[in-house]
């Protein structure tokens, strides 16, 4: 069983190399981010739901614009499955929905959807851009923000407190964090319910 695990890491950790040197290739900045700040995880985090479905879309009409093809606009499974149909993209495995849920099958249509970029780019001796914006498809984030928000109204709390700097290390934000947490001290954070006795 652990050498399965072992096996299906390498896999996904060379399909995410491949990704990211693909993109990268195609792409200087996301949504205003440079490409080179990114850390592999981040290539993980385009094959899932909020963005996948997004990203494809936008590849599939740079390349519609570049090859001069009338391809589907992508919104789900079913119109991902026919872009890589029309495209005819090489992929080891079957084209099913089973294999589309997949994050290692995700990441390889990815970079078969890169590469076709790419050629389309040589072909057409020009590119329609390389500063990419993603508008994520995932509504839910944001009806979720709400729901907390109205919850922690009717508690009495601040759900999302402003933010002071970049981050709670020291040197990250513009303002010192609190020494007694910096050090590490018991209790210095204390109890986020009051405080309660044992």
């Amino acid at each position: 069983m652990a050498v399965l695990a072992i096996e299906g890491h390498k896999k996904l950790e060379a399909a995410q190399q491949e990704l990211f040197d693909a993109f990268s290739a195609c792409f200087k900045t996301v949504n205003g981010r440079s490409i080179e700040t990114w850390q592999p995880h981040e290539m993980v985090m385009l094959c899932n739901d909020t963005s996948f479905f997004d990203l494809a879309d936008a590849l599939g009409t740079e390349i519609a614009t570049l090859s001069g093809e009338t391809l589907p606009p992508v919104k789900d499974v079913a119109s991902i499955a026919a872009l890589a149909k029309a495209r005819e993209l090489y992929l080891e495995d079957d084209l099913t929905t089973e294999n589309l849920a997949e994050t290692v099958f995700r990441t390889r249509l990815l970079g078969e959807l890169l590469v076709d970029l790419q050629a389309c780019r040589l072909m057409a001796k020009k590119f329609c851009c390389t500063d990419l914006r993603l508008e994520l498809s995932d509504k839910a984030t944001g009806d979720a923000k709400d729901l907390v928000e109205q919850i922690a109204k009717a508690f009495g709390i601040i759900a999302y407190a402003a933010r002071r700097g970049k981050g709670a290390y020291k040197g990250k934000g513009a303002e010192p964090a609190d020494e007694k947490v910096q050090a590490g001290e018991p209790g210095a954070m204390g109890n986020a319910f009051g405080d309660l006795e044992d």
